[in-house]
């Protein structure tokens, strides 16, 4: 029994000695180590089924399928193709890269009735593959509720996770620009720069109107914020294409600047403007509005009004950052199209 006991110390030590040289690089794993060392004493490094290794258990086809779409959606969203992990004998383990940064994604599911908060303790096969591949752990959950003839999805996770991937602010206007840098597009302007200003019924760049029949206020007041694509041109009725407007404006904030590359009619056209005279003349213009027009409840450039309440939270998101919100609904899937 001694001589067992001081083999399992043994190979923990070593387990733990390998994973702190693996990642000497990436500090912020180094926190999970201790976790990891808990788990495995608590399963005697035997049973690798169990529920603190993998808690998905036995998924069938449709369910695995169903978590690797979860686990791609935060992915895609910020246009980077995941890959499916397949040496951990975990079906639900996806990882993604945005420049030289891994993102190991886990994804939970799990049913109707589920007494788990949020997206639930981060398990050891999470750990091990992200010790693995030196990647950055995180956990997505999908909650599959049975209708009858459809699915009610619920996921969790997924927001947050777009947003630590858009917070690598160059490799993510690397992402939006396609490698390039405003710098670039500054060179073939011969460094003009564009003026940019707000009317009360639309935008003007260079003295030129360049409203469609509608500008989404929240969208232009967001994009003061960080880099992004905005549906800041949209439609009467806030479906932008229902105006046949299928590209929203890459929006790529890099040093003093503010790029918009803006698509019109299958072409696209490169605007660049000075970022501190582009995020005053937006959010002077407002907050303004808000201060002298409290009891009006809706309000906009153009033709499309946004309610006074949504205004008012995008202005306290761009002034304090961005509320957190984990979970998402994703409305209902026919089980015939899964």
């Amino acid at each position: 029994m001694k001589s067992n006991k001081l083999k399992t110390e043994n190979t923990l030590s070593v387990i733990n000695r390998l994973a702190l040289k693996a990642i000497k690089p990436y500090a912020p794993l180094r926190k999970y180590l201790d976790q990891r060392k808990s788990i495995l004493e608590k399963i005697k490094m035997k049973d690798f089924k169990s529920k603190e290794y993998d808690p998905n258990g036995q998924l069938t086809e449709r369910e695995i399928k169903m978590a690797q779409y979860a686990g791609a959606l935060a992915f895609r969203e910020c246009r980077i193709e995941p890959l499916r992990v397949t040496d951990f004998n975990c079906p639900t383990l996806v990882i993604g890269t945005i420049g030289d940064k891994k993102t190991m994604v886990f994804v939970r599911v799990t049913h109707e009735i589920s007494e788990i908060e949020g997206t639930g303790k981060i398990p050891l096969a999470l750990i091990d593959a992200a010790l693995e591949y030196k990647a950055e752990p995180h956990l997505v959950r999908i909650n599959i509720a049975d209708k009858g003839d459809y699915y009610v999805f619920d996921y969790w996770g997924i927001e947050d996770l777009i947003r630590i991937i858009k917070s690598y602010k160059e490799d993510w206007n690397k992402i939006l620009l396609k490698g390039k840098t405003i710098k670039h597009f500054l060179d073939l302007k011969h460094g003009n720069i564009d003026t940019f200003e707000l009317k009360e019924t639309s935008i003007i760049i260079n003295t030129e109107n360049n409203s469609f029949d509608a500008v989404d206020i929240i969208d232009l007041l967001l994009s003061t914020k960080a880099s992004d694509e905005y549906y800041i041109f949209t439609c009467t009725c806030g479906v932008p294409e229902c105006a046949d407007i299928n590209h929203g404006v890459v929006v790529v904030h890099e040093d003093k600047y503010v790029l918009w590359k803006l698509y019109r009619k299958r072409k696209s056209r490169i605007y660049i403007f000075d970022r501190d005279q582009y995020i005053n003349a937006i959010i002077n213009m407002v907050k303004a509005f808000i201060k002298e027009n409290k009891d009006k409840p809706k309000w906009g450039l153009g033709t499309y009004l946004r309610d006074l309440k949504s205004l008012e939270k995008a202005l306290y998101e761009i002034d304090n950052g961005e509320i957190s919100t984990d979970f998402m609904r994703w409305g209902a899937t026919k089980k015939s199209q899964i």
